[in-house]
């Protein structure tokens, strides 16, 4: 069976009057990290096939102020392909 459960987000880096410090991921509303994601990039695991998805960002700067969350954007995995 082959399944496509991950995802790679990639992005620019920002920049505000303090520094951004790092960024928060949220997939359907919920924060996804523990910790702030400081590179420009992330995996999203564990994804269900033949599911809709919608992923924001906001940015957090070395003052602790959050931005607004971006426009989110969406996608659906894939169903699961069996290879008999």
């Amino acid at each position: 069976m082959l399944q496509r459960q991950q995802l790679k987000l990639h992005g620019q880096q920002l920049s505000d009057n303090v520094g951004v410090a790092g960024y928060n991921v949220y997939v359907n509303e919920t924060k996804v990290n523990a910790e702030l994601v400081t590179a420009t990039e992330y995996d999203l695991t564990g994804l269900t096939p033949a599911t809709d998805y919608s992923v924001e960002i906001e940015a957090v700067d070395a003052a602790g102020n959050v931005s607004e969350k971006s426009e989110a954007a969406t996608f659906t995995t894939a169903k699961d392909t069996c290879n008999s």
